[in-house]
């Protein structure tokens, strides 16, 4: 695991708790709302820009959060939210951006410039740079799923997001995703060692916590690409509740 890791967990797990503060301190509630859920977490990942940026190539991400909700009290915390966003965010008008493979990803270069609708810059090659998945569902089976679709993707970095799981359940997910990789042919270890696994907590025990956050069941963790057999190894330490990024 090299430093540009850790460094885009600490960042993530701080944008996250200073995403959920700005919720809260605005009176939203999230109910039932999940795509809020997934506009925290997405957007937080936006944070980690710049830790991939290298040799003056722009960094471009892409996420989808589906079409501007049509209820006037939702719209109006989405603008709000997307007002938050920094480089790169939606044009004027655009409601939508397009996810590619996976749920969130950053790349060098654009999709547009890779399939030549745009030209590309001289020597530019399109690659992944972070690729993500997000699935917050109580069931197992729901992370399992997306975590598949990151063993398939060609990337530097892999970031899965899930529910905070405890006890027995979390001890039940660690051993089925150690499972699919070492039944997975696709699971390069020494080709991409650069994984991350972050259980973060429900957003409404969040918001109900959140001056209080250590006691709100969170977790880390990270591949050992030198381990005989897929390894998932405790990282709590790389978890940050305080705003490092400003």
């Amino acid at each position: 695991m090299d430093g540009a890791c850790e460094s885009i967990c600490r960042y993530f797990t701080s944008a996250l708790h200073k995403g959920v503060g700005s919720l809260r301190d605005a009176g939203y509630k999230p109910k039932k709302r999940e795509w809020l859920q997934k506009a925290v977490i997405f957007y937080a990942l936006e944070k980690c820009r710049n830790l991939l940026a290298h040799d003056n190539v722009p960094v471009w991400g892409r996420f989808s959060m589906g079409e501007m909700p049509k209820s006037e009290a939702k719209a109006k915390l989405r603008r709000l939210m997307d007002r938050t966003r920094g480089f790169h965010s939606l044009k004027s008008g655009q409601t939508k951006l397009s996810e590619y493979l996976v749920d969130f990803s950053f790349s060098d270069y654009k999709i547009t410039e890779l399939i030549g609708s745009e030209p590309m810059p001289p020597g530019g090659k399109f690659q992944l740079l972070l690729a993500a998945e997000s699935e917050m569902d109580e069931k197992e089976v729901k992370v399992l799923e997306d975590f598949i679709k990151l063993i398939d993707v060609k990337s530097a970095y892999k970031v899965l997001v899930s529910r905070a799981r405890v006890g027995d359940e979390k001890t039940s997910l660690i051993n089925a995703l150690q499972g699919i990789l070492s039944r997975h042919s696709r699971y390069e270890p020494k080709l991409e060692p650069h994984w991350l696994f972050v259980g973060i907590p429900a957003l409404s025990d969040w918001m109900d916590n959140w001056d209080h956050p250590t006691v709100l069941a969170h977790h880390v963790h990270i591949l050992d690409p030198s381990a005989a057999s897929p390894s998932l190894t405790p990282r709590d330490d790389l978890w940050v509740w305080e705003d490092i990024i400003g």
